[in-house]
């Protein structure tokens, strides 16, 4: 049995143009300290992104941190309300932010765009690295009991000699 995609009808009939959406992006990546962004669109691969490096202090050092959010299944049809969806998608994150749900600012940054973060040269994401460990171990887990990253205890050894 083929499992459904459930799509939102959010924003479906917007009449907001995505590059006003984009713009609307510019505008609250900015106003959060945001300089340094780029979009990617291609509709014919069916995935747009955007990239943005957010500079944050720890330490003592001034560092930038990278943030990579694909949007997929983009068409012509649907661009409008993708973009819409990504922007108040954006605000809400950068909203919870400025009022302090999470600890400081530069790691509660770190913690609300964690899977989205690039953690390597080649660009790719957190999620990208973690996602395929869970796809992994998901067939040796059991009915009923806890996905864990690491590899599950040998029960008749459970030292692993």
């Amino acid at each position: 049995m083929r499992k459904k995609i459930w799509i939102s009808k959010a924003y479906k009939n917007t009449k907001v143009d995505f590059i006003k959406s984009q713009m609307q992006i510019n505008k609250l990546l900015e106003t959060n300290g945001i300089v340094e962004k780029q979009y990617t669109d291609s509709l014919e691969a069916g995935k747009n992104q955007i990239v943005f490096l957010k500079p944050l202090e720890f330490e003592g050092k001034k560092i930038k941190i990278g943030v990579k959010i694909t949007i997929p299944n983009v068409t012509e049809k649907n661009r409008n309300q993708l973009y819409r969806a990504l922007f108040y998608y954006l605000k809400a994150k950068f909203e919870s932010l400025t009022f302090g749900f999470v600890e400081e600012y530069n790691e509660a940054f770190v913690k609300e765009f964690m899977p989205y973060l690039i953690a390597d040269k080649s660009g790719r994401t957190v999620a990208d690295l973690i996602l395929p460990k869970y796809a992994d171990i998901l067939p040796n887990v059991k009915q009923g009991e806890m996905l864990y990253l690491e590899e599950p205890e040998d029960k008749e050894n459970p030292t692993g000699q």
